[in-house]
């Protein structure tokens, strides 16, 4: 007992010790998070505090930004306890960027909030547009804005093909005018009775003609490899880029990863890591009225951050039909409802002449069902 006793009286003492406290500081550590102390000290490298009767164990100065001095706090009764000393908890979330963008435009209006959720996509393929679909950083956007349109690629692979026919023919069109060239300098040159000034004008009009085809050859065969070789870069990369680049309405820039492409659907799904982001909410597409207004937010023919305006105009093959304009760079961007909630993925339209006012989104519960197994929890409730 009498040890027990010494035992306590001297950890009072070491306490009451301690090198001196600072008045009422706050620790703010690097990645924003503050955490309110009765006093802090150094020791062996690290800063220690003094909170609600405990010592925490120390924090590793490369953690901290800085601390804070504020007014003296009132005198509190140190308390000697043998429970474990509680550590301040770690923020999980380095880039508060809901935070951020709320501060650098505040939305006036529901479909300006939406907006705040929406990103322009860069890849290797191109522009186009997406938006965070949870408050954890996940984004949709439409597989062709990092694949590119699937249809366009062959009919450029197809073009080039015709292309390598071309030029062949066109090569060996040269050879045979080569040869003949080089006959009638033979004929004239063997020949006396071919040996004139008339031959040999014609001769040097030949030999013009034939240079001038040659260049001309050459110079479609150096666009062909350039193209050839620009487009075969441009199918690697497709199937090896693991991140795009997307801007956000206060024009910084983030590098995403892309955690899948769907291979039935023109869709995919990247995130933004240990960020906290703004979102938008959902509502079900099949509660949609003909003719009920509907908004596209996007990066169309990069106009960053945009909005066009129209109606819904029914259910078509397992897509949504909007009068809404959707142009180049739209794809993948949220089409919302007056209350800023999000009903379909802008995908395409159909041009022509005399086409005007017919534009598809994909459902968002289709998108939402296909990468259910990644989302997940993630989805608000």
């Amino acid at each position: 007992m009498k040890r027990l006793f010494c035992t306590v009286l001297l950890s009072a003492v070491m306490l009451l010790s301690t090198p001196v406290l600072g008045a009422a500081d706050i620790i703010v550590l690097q990645d924003g998070t503050r955490i309110e102390t009765q006093g802090t000290w150094e020791e062996n490298g690290k800063i220690k505090y003094f909170k609600d009767g405990h010592i925490a164990d120390g924090i590793p100065k490369s953690r901290i930004l800085r601390i804070e001095t504020g007014e003296t706090p009132s005198p509190v009764e140190p308390k000697i306890s043998l429970d474990p000393v509680p550590i301040a908890p770690e923020s999980p979330v380095k880039n508060d960027i809901q935070k951020k963008l709320a501060l650098a435009r505040k939305p006036k209006n529901p479909v300006e909030k939406a907006g705040n959720a929406t990103v322009t996509i860069r890849s290797a393929m191109g522009f186009g547009s997406g938006f965070f679909i949870t408050p954890d950083g996940f984004l949709l956007t439409n597989r062709h804005v990092l694949l590119g349109d699937e249809q366009k690629l062959q009919e450029v692979d197809t073009g080039l093909d015709r292309m390598q026919q071309s030029l062949e023919q066109y090569r060996k069109h040269l050879h045979r005018e080569k040869e003949r060239l080089r006959q009638a300098k033979e004929k004239v040159a063997s020949d006396p009775r071919y040996d004139n000034e008339v031959n040999r004008g014609l001769l040097q009009d030949m030999q013009r003609q034939y240079e001038t085809e040659e260049k001309k050859y050459r110079e479609l065969r150096s666009d062909y490899r350039q193209r050839r070789s620009k487009f075969r870069s441009l199918q690697a990369q497709r199937f090896v880029q693991n991140r795009a680049t997307i801007v956000l309405v206060d024009n910084s820039e983030y590098q995403a990863s892309i955690v899948r492409i769907h291979d039935g659907i023109d869709l995919a799904l990247l995130r933004l890591p240990d960020a906290k982001t703004p979102y938008i909410a959902v509502a079900d597409p099949r509660d949609l009225a003909q003719g009920d207004p509907l908004y596209a937010i996007g990066n169309p023919l990069n106009f960053s951050h945009s909005v066009s305006a129209g109606v819904f105009s029914g259910h078509q093959r397992g897509m949504l039909m909007t009068s809404t304009p959707i142009n180049r760079g739209n794809s993948g961007g949220p089409l919302v409802t007056r209350d800023g909630k999000v009903v379909g993925i802008n995908t395409q339209k159909i041009v022509g002449q005399g086409v005007e006012g017919i534009g598809f989104a994909v459902p968002i519960h289709v998108a939402l069902r296909a990468f259910e197994d990644i989302l997940g929890e993630h989805l608000p409730q």
